[in-house]
């Protein structure tokens, strides 16, 4: 699903899932930072793989507007990394 607004392009993964899609961070200090997408306790990571997909096949259609990639609502919670801005 895309959406377009006052701020650009939006291409957005909206399946349904059974519980919310969260950051989770493990790592810091002594091991390597990682941030994972978790959806019902699974590592579902792939889903921002498949929408940075998207976002490159839509961003040079659009040209000069910015585009942004979602899943089901979780972009606040994702790591600036994982979806282009």
């Amino acid at each position: 699903m895309s959406g377009v607004g006052p701020f650009g392009v939006w291409v957005i993964d909206a399946k349904r899932y059974k519980g919310r899609p969260r950051l989770q961070v493990e790592g810091g200090l002594l091991r390597p930072r990682v941030e994972k997408l978790v959806v019902r306790g699974r590592d579902q990571t792939k889903l921002v793989d498949g929408v940075l997909k998207q976002v490159g096949l839509v961003q040079p259609v659009v040209a000069d507007v910015e585009v942004r990639g979602d899943v089901d609502g979780a972009a606040a919670a994702l790591a600036a990394r994982f979806i282009p801005s």
